[in-house]
């Protein structure tokens, strides 16, 4: 398999593909080629694919060219990372705008926390169109599980990205999660700037705010914008006393964050790549193929941020929680 990337923000160039090698376009939410672990799985399974990556780093003009490029090149499959990236390839399923939605090639998506949610599929039984994909979501009952196994809650609160679809998703659920179980969340949107996104400016300020209302735990979930800037968070929280909990993988590892719950990347990778290997060398349709999502999830503590903040688990989430000072000790 060979791996192509773009030199920067710009298209690049494309080379003349090789005739009877199909040709995949991946159009990713950030830089996580390493953690989308498709590549990896193509060349374990010596599945004859070619792939165009483009990473959009969260920037919605970015993905529209690269949805555009794609529409212009015709690969064979367009596999897109987030929710963001998948919206700009696939658009909803209700709303698709053929001039800037891709609509005749096949596409396969991972890392939409709720897809259903999201509009971009009806149903996770079919998307009753050119897609599938595979979704990361950890039942919100399982997390709330997972945080108060550590200690009792009474007060979550959560910071997000308000131009984030899952984000705003994830919120209504802990919301819906905290009435029905006796605890209060305390959601704070990071205002947005003149030009409509996210000021990053004011994120001290809200977590003075959060920090003042006396939580138990800071929530950081799947919201791009918010990972990019977890370890400054993380940083923050923990100097007040604030354990973090981390409802992804790369929040965990990317930041200070106390413990998570989470399915892994590479157990993703392979099940996303799956179903490419399905369309593309099975010639099965997408709309056949279920969304589906990863039933395993791992429990891990940051040993590290664990003795610093001198907040130690009950010995029963010690009998199935991976306490790790890097996650590198989590191999694959």
């Amino acid at each position: 398999m060979r791996v192509r990337r773009a030199p920067g923000p710009g298209l690049g160039r494309t080379a003349r593909p090789r005739p009877g090698v199909p040709r995949l376009h991946a159009a990713l939410a950030r830089r996580e080629r390493r953690r989308a672990r498709l590549p990896r799985y193509v060349e374990e399974k010596g599945l004859p694919f070619r792939l165009t990556v483009r990473s959009a780093d969260q920037d919605e003009r970015l993905a529209r060219r690269y949805v555009a490029e794609a529409k212009a090149l015709r690969p064979d499959l367009v596999y897109t990372w987030g929710t963001t990236a998948t919206l700009a390839a696939a658009g909803e399923f209700d709303k698709v705008d053929p001039a800037a939605n891709i609509t005749d090639i096949p596409i396969v998506f991972t890392m939409v926390a709720d897809p259903v949610g999201a509009r971009i599929v009806p149903d996770v039984r079919s998307s009753g169109r050119n897609v599938s994909g595979v979704t990361q979501t950890v039942p919100v009952d399982s997390e709330i599980e997972a945080i108060s196994a550590y200690r009792p809650v009474t007060k979550l609160a959560i910071i997000y990205n308000p131009t984030e679809v899952n984000s705003v998703l994830k919120v209504a659920e802990l919301r819906a999660a905290g009435a029905a179980r006796k605890f209060t969340v305390l959601d704070r949107a990071i205002p947005l700037d003149h030009s409509g996104r996210p000021n990053a400016e004011l994120i001290p300020t809200i977590l003075k705010e959060i920090v003042a209302e006396r939580p138990q735990f800071l929530y950081l979930g799947p919201d791009t914008y918010v990972a990019k800037r977890a370890d400054q968070i993380t940083r923050f929280a923990n100097d007040e006393r604030l354990p973090s909990f981390a409802g992804v993988e790369l929040v965990l590892c990317q930041s200070h964050a106390l413990f998570g719950l989470f399915a892994r990347y590479h157990t993703l990778g392979k099940l996303t790549a799956r179903k490419v290997e399905q369309i593309l060398v099975e010639k099965q349709r997408p709309q056949d193929i279920p969304i589906e999502s990863v039933n395993t999830f791992t429990y891990v503590i940051n040993q590290t941020v664990m003795s610093q903040l001198q907040l130690y688990p009950p010995m029963s989430v010690l009998d199935y929680a991976r306490v790790v000072k890097s996650c590198d000790e989590l191999g694959e």
